[in-house]
């Protein structure tokens, strides 16, 4: 696993840095290259991909630096494998040898990080290998059969974005001559690591000799290691591969003679931008681990250069917003027409756009000559012919493309029903996902909002803070937003722009298991397991969510959650209760999915509960898309001008295409428009209701067994459909109430 953070400008200088230390110092010449082949190595083997030619004349700069004791310089004794490419991988040049999934002990076994011991204790987990995972694994095991078909008795194998440390020949002709003998005097051993990283809490080790260890788990890298032939047979002996193939590394040492230098004198250049997509980020991020450094590595896979969509009508454009944004893009689609005018004057002022994609902005297509000229390694993006409700009529799309075939040759014409993964990455110079190329219709039928609706709602004035939020491309950090051109006067004002209609009154006289599920289940931040029996319905109305000791084993406490049958989509959602006031203890209400994730939440925290909690996660992809990135979400705390466990209050939520709102007891608290900070979540979600212990101290206080059983109560929950015009109603049903007739729910509840 190679994950490189920081700056690119910060790593070249580093690098720099290095190459002139190395300059400045003298190295001896490698002394088990030679003439005596029973115990010197005979061959090295660079792993090269065709497409990256570059790095290949790279490695050879890298080779010749470095001399033998006849004077040779090592790049002699190299041989180029032409790599894997995941870009092109055939899914059946893996079977047998690559399992396609990996269990989440086995991270834990090279990595053991106690925030995966909740989750382990619960449940196996299954890993998919990403195709550039694959493709590595797929190199080095081709590398393994070129050793043993050559009889190489001893071979050194480097990945072509190697950089030799000062001091590499010194050090490796020490740790050679240390390594175990066999009578004729050849060394024997079946893996000597060169190149390695520590994982994050450290690896496990034993001092071999001064100049050898004998690592036990914790090394990620396989940039750089000497094979014996023996050692090559045992590893192809051992396949297939389950899990990254560093990674499936650790979990061989106990039955390979393996060894290290006792320092990396190997590295992976940080110059370079890497191929590699890692599996475990997705999930590790859930879990807190790792979240910060997604951000990272999809800046390092997207392409390059600004793009700009011109002429696709609302549907087209959010299919390209959804693809660019899963490339790593941040996405300007301004279907809604609310940056057009603040962007117009941003061009006029010839100050810089800050968004990576520009789709179905007019200011930006009216401004396509000046465009050219402030952006001339822009790539563009068009239809054959202007599409119907697009932002650009017949004539201006003609001279638009006049000018483009004229000024750039980096022009896509496309029709979006014939585009996919392949033709769109390569135009963008771009790493290819493994997620389905987003066209799912039903997701894009949403319709406009209609002006005459518009109300404009104030935002009852209270003190918030905006907590510490996760960092991925689909976020805007808060500090952010005005240059941006995002946010205006969006935190005063709430704009409502079409019609709420009830479809659902629930008192919980009894629970209609229609309509809600009690759910049985924990996950990784939750010190308890949700249990049935924690959710009462009471005999005057209204419903129990509980608290307590657990006695099952599994957790150390039992709460209480339930969620709706059926995916809702845009609506209001207002529910009635009383939270519990007791430290260590969040009481919720809201909406989520997973695959891609995504989530609006009211949350009451039990340490203070003259709060607030606010928090939209998103992710883009169509449903079934695996993009679950985050763990903190982008919260925002409001102050309460009660302290809500006293007594019951309505708090409700407002979710529209373009805006989200909170409120409580009617009065609006807190707005959130598209990019603050987060595009407005655009799938169906369940509605949930829970009260749960977090483990995070810091967002809730300790819960103490003495304060135990703890309880929240709901009076009610109201649900109702958003319509954006008074011509459509609800049609598609959700199940009558306990306490009056219902209305059908509307199109927008469409199920996954």
């Amino acid at each position: 696993m190679n994950i490189v953070l920081g700056n690119h400008l910060i790593r070249k200088l580093g690098l720099v840095f290095r190459k002139v230390m190395r300059a400045l110092s003298r190295d001896e010449p490698l002394q088990m290259f030679g003439k005596l082949q029973d115990n010197r190595i005979e061959s090295v083997y660079v792993i090269n991909l065709d497409r990256q030619p570059s790095r290949w004349k790279t490695f050879i700069r890298e080779a010749r630096r470095q001399r033998t004791e006849d004077g040779d310089s090592l790049l002699k004794f190299c041989q180029r494998v032409s790599a894997v490419d995941g870009k092109l991988l055939e899914e059946r040049a893996a079977i047998g040898l690559i399992a396609p999934t990996y269990p989440l002990d086995a991270q834990y076994f090279a990595d053991p990080d106690p925030r995966l011991l909740p989750l382990l204790c619960e449940r196996s987990v299954q890993i998919p290998m990403s195709p550039e995972e694959v493709a590595v694994a797929l190199s080095h095991v081709k590398t393994w059969h070129r050793i043993v078909e050559d009889k190489r008795m001893y071979a050194l194998v480097f990945e072509d974005d190697v950089f030799f440390e000062p001091g590499f020949a010194a050090q490796l002709n020490r740790s050679w001559r240390e390594l175990s003998q066999r009578p004729d005097g050849s060394p024997q051993f079946d893996l000597l690591y060169v190149s390695f990283r520590e994982v994050e809490r450290g690896s496990h080790t034993l001092s071999y000799s001064p100049n050898l260890l004998t690592p036990i788990r914790g090394y990620w890298w396989l940039s750089g290691y000497i094979l014996s032939y023996a050692g090559a047979k045992k590893l192809l002996d051992s396949l297939p591969v389950v899990g990254p193939v560093d990674l499936w590394m650790n979990h061989l040492y106990a039955s390979l003679d393996v060894y290290s230098t006792p320092r990396p004198i190997v590295s992976q250049r940080t110059d370079f931008v890497s191929d590699n997509r890692y599996s475990i980020l997705p999930f590790l991020s859930q879990l807190g681990v790792q979240s910060d450094k997604t951000h990272v590595i999809l800046e390092q896979t997207k392409g390059r250069r600004p793009v700009f969509c011109f002429g696709f009508n609302r549907e087209t454009a959010t299919i390209l917003d959804t693809a660019l944004s899963l490339l790593g893009y941040r996405c300007c689609n301004d279907q809604w027409g609310l940056f057009s005018a603040n962007i117009g004057h941003m061009l006029e002022g010839a100050l810089p756009l800050l968004f990576d994609a520009y789709i179905h902005v007019s200011s930006v297509s009216r401004a396509f000559r000046q465009i050219t000229d402030l952006y001339p390694d822009a790539l563009f993006i068009l239809p054959p012919t202007p599409q119907d409700g697009s932002e650009l009529s017949a004539d201006v799309y003609r001279e638009v493309m006049a000018h483009l075939l004229r000024k750039t040759d980096q022009t896509l014409i496309t029709d979006i029903g014939s585009l996919g993964w392949h033709a769109l990455c390569t135009f963008l110079g771009c790493h290819r996902p493994s997620y389905p190329f987003p066209t799912n219709i039903l997701t894009r039928s949403i319709p406009a909002p209609c002006s005459r609706r518009t109300r404009r709602i104030p935002v009852e004035a209270r003190k918030f803070l905006v907590p510490q939020h996760d960092v991925h491309p689909w976020i805007v950090p808060y500090e952010r937003l005005s240059a941006f051109g995002v946010l205006g006067d969006k935190r005063a004002i709430g704009t409502q722009t079409g019609a709420f209609t009830s479809i659902v009154n629930d008192t919980f006289v009894s629970l209609d298991e229609s309509r809600w599920m009690v759910l049985e289940d924990s996950f990784p931040s939750n010190l308890a397991r949700f249990r049935r029996d924690n959710v009462k319905c009471l005999p005057s109305g209204g419903c129990r969510m509980t608290i307590s000791e657990n006695n099952h084993g599994d957790h150390q406490y039992a709460a209480a959650s339930f969620a709706s049958t059926q995916p809702l989509s845009f609506g209001r959602f207002e529910v009635t209760l009383r939270p519990a006031g007791v430290p260590g203890v969040v009481t919720a209400f809201f909406l989520h999915r997973n695959d891609p994730w995504q989530e609006i939440d009211v949350e009451l925290l039990g340490q203070d509960p003259t709060k607030l909690l606010t928090n939209v996660y998103f992710n883009p992809g169509d449903p079934g898309t695996t993009c679950n990135f985050g763990n903190r979400g982008t919260p925002v705390v409001v102050d309460l001008p009660f302290n809500a466990a006293d007594n019951y209050h309505r708090y409700a939520i407002e979710w529209e295409p373009h805006e989200i709102r909170w409120f409580v007891d009617d009065e609006l608290l807190h707005v959130r428009g598209l990019w603050e900070p987060t595009p407005i979540p655009l799938l169906p979600m369940q509605l949930y209701c829970s009260v749960w212990p977090p483990r995070s101290v810091e967002l809730a206080g300790t819960l103490r067994s003495g304060d135990l059983p703890v309880s929240s109560f709901v009076k009610s929950i109201t649900i109702s459909d958003w319509c954006a015009t008074t011509h459509q109603s609800p049609t598609a049903a959700f199940g009558t109430g306990h306490n009056e007739p219902t209305p059908a729910m509307s199109q927008n509840a469409e199920i996954d």
